[in-house]
């Protein structure tokens, strides 16, 4: 791996931030928060090349403002296109780069290049920029877990192909994992011991933070319901809305008048729906999809417990902003979650995925401190406030 680059040059200097999305509001998830956190350390110093929104162009350079700074921006396609193709979403993402990259490189000077999509490391690999830093947002096989059946086949050579390319192409390598995913993709894969460095995820600190619980009931309209539980994330197979489900009616059986909300959108939502219609009917689970960080803070402070039951995760977002607001959390045994969770104090890690097992969970971080002085204190290191020194220390060769 080459090394990289004076820090003073890093921050004096633009460098080009390429992302499978459209660094506003698509698509939902952790790679467009850490997008938009990074647009908030870096205000207007950062060109971008990702897709394009509504009304805006595709295939040249425009100027497109996001929360009042303005960017360079390069549309490779617009997000009505990824919508409605048939094709894998980041396979078409890949495309819309490749068939993009040489216009953007011969009409704009590049040198230094960061991105989280790892589709885009294929491209971006064959060219020589002074520096090339990349950020795993987890170190889950992405492909082996794909919702599309038949690219699950390619888990293996896929992995094994990204970090080759990253070991000879990245100046840097960051991972929002724990340290035992980084060691043992380290050691699979035959990198130096400190190819891989560790970099949480990050929440906004001025919107994730404590607030008066019963002005967030009275606001959201939840005063009805002793115990709120809340799920935030992409409403997907993989983030284990169904565990949850069937955790959560086994907890109300014994919580009583309890209330389960989810927040999110995804390509599970009307199996999410079906499954929940009688619980939906007696209005004991509320499924709010898409909504801002504001309101999203504002749930989290109304409700008791924050429940994730992932499959696989990096460092997950929502779980930062959970602490953040110092609500216990209750996750399944998640990259990240036994270094923000201490079982018994701020939530529980469960280990395996029985529905029974987690509901006890459940119910026991019910009764522990809210707000959670443990979470709030652990919070602390992912705030968005420390993003941009941290962010320019690593990417340097001390």
């Amino acid at each position: 791996m080459k090394k990289v680059v004076d820090v003073v040059q890093l921050k004096t200097s633009v460098f080009t931030y390429f992302e499978a999305c459209d660094f506003e509001d698509f698509p939902i998830g952790g790679t467009l928060s850490f997008a938009k956190h990074i647009l908030a350390s870096f205000p207007g110093e950062v060109r971008l090349i990702g897709f394009s929104g509504k009304n805006e162009p595709v295939g040249k350079w425009f100027c497109k403002i996001i929360d009042g700074h303005s960017y360079e921006y390069y549309g490779i396609c617009s997000v009505e296109e990824i919508n409605s193709t048939i094709f894998p979403k980041r396979l078409f993402s890949f495309w819309a780069l490749r068939r993009h990259i040489r216009k953007i490189t011969n009409q704009k000077r590049i040198d230094y290049v960061f991105t989280q999509s790892p589709q885009f490391v294929f491209v971006l690999s064959h060219y020589n920029w002074k520096s090339f830093c990349f950020c795993f947002a987890g170190l889950g096989n992405s492909v082996a877990l794909s919702k599309y059946r038949f690219l699950r086949i390619f888990g293996r050579v896929y992995e094994r192909f990204l970090f080759h390319t990253l070991k000879d192409s990245s100046n840097c390598i960051l991972a929002a994992a724990s340290a035992n995913d980084i060691q043992e993709k380290t050691i699979k894969y035959k990198l130096d011991y400190n190819a891989i460095t560790q970099f949480p995820t990050r929440f906004d600190d001025k919107v994730f933070k404590v607030k008066d619980p019963k002005k967030c009931k009275k606001y959201l309209d939840l005063e009805g319901y002793d115990f709120v539980l809340l799920s935030v994330g992409r409403v997907s197979y993989i983030k284990g809305w169904k565990l949850i489900v069937d955790a959560y009616r086994l907890a109300k059986n014994r919580l009583g008048n309890t209330l389960l909300v989810f927040i999110g959108d995804g390509e599970d939502m009307t199996q999410l729906q079906n499954y929940c219609k009688k619980d939906l009917d007696e209005k004991s689970i509320l499924i709010k999809g898409f909504l801002g960080s504001d309101l999203i803070s504002c749930y989290l402070n109304a409700s008791n417990v924050f429940l994730s039951g992932s499959l696989v995760e990096g460092w997950p977002t929502t779980m930062v902003e959970a602490l953040a607001c110092g609500i216990p959390i209750v996750s399944t045994e998640v990259s990240g979650s036994e270094v923000m969770i201490e079982n018994g104090l701020n939530g529980y890690v469960v280990k395996g995925r029985d529905p029974k097992v987690f509901s006890n969970y459940i119910i026991q971080s019910t009764s522990l401190e809210r707000p959670n002085k443990i979470s709030l204190k652990k919070s602390k290191k992912y705030s968005q406030s420390s993003l941009r020194n941290n962010f320019s220390e690593l990417w340097i060769d001390e």
